[in-house]
């Protein structure tokens, strides 16, 4: 229903990307009982991207498969979440918890020992040094997907979404360079 009044406004232009709720914080805990499960969530977004297409949406991440593989976002050395009073921190979850800023845009140049550890110990963070990902055929897709869960809450990486809707899209791009006259894969 929201994307019909989107529609309606002519906002389809618009990038629009479905990002997967989970009570990864005390705040989020509500989620435990009305949240999705990552299988859930990738039907959902199958039907959602198949909606999206028919009604000439945008998806945010432009593409799927090879354009997802990605490491999660506070890995990435050129990602940041800033707060509203300048506090720098690498992941979205750690907002407000001084102790886990990695510095502060004011005093850019001045970070101190405890938030140069913050940050580093984020990029540094590899789900290569987990014997379960190093097995896993979706490991150069997904890295291991949220590096929160893995460092905070599961101790290990948790399989990603992209697992239950990969074969989805591969399929609809073979289908869909067939229809175009291309090869197939």
């Amino acid at each position: 229903d929201l994307l019909d009044i989107f529609k309606n406004k002519n906002l389809e232009h618009l990038k629009y990307y479905l990002g997967h709720l989970i009570p990864y914080t005390e705040g989020c805990s509500s989620l435990l009982t009305t949240g999705l499960s990552k299988k859930e969530f990738a039907e959902c977004h199958k039907c959602t991207y198949e909606y999206f297409e028919k009604n000439g949406f945008r998806m945010g991440l432009e593409g799927f498969y090879p354009y997802f593989a990605r490491p999660c976002i506070a890995n990435r050395v050129d990602y940041l979440v800033i707060d509203p009073m300048g506090n720098i921190y690498k992941c979205r979850t750690e907002l407000g918890n001084l102790s886990k800023s990695c510095g502060n845009i004011c005093r850019i140049q001045e970070q101190t020992l405890l938030e140069l550890k913050n940050e580093f110990e984020w990029i540094n963070w590899s789900p290569f040094e987990f014997d379960k990902c190093q097995k896993c055929k979706y490991l150069p897709i997904c890295l291991g997907g949220c590096a929160y869960v893995a460092r905070y809450i599961e101790s290990e990486p948790q399989c990603d979404e992209c697992k239950y809707y990969l074969e989805h899209y591969l399929r609809k791009e073979v289908n869909k360079s067939k229809l175009e006259g291309g090869q197939s894969v």
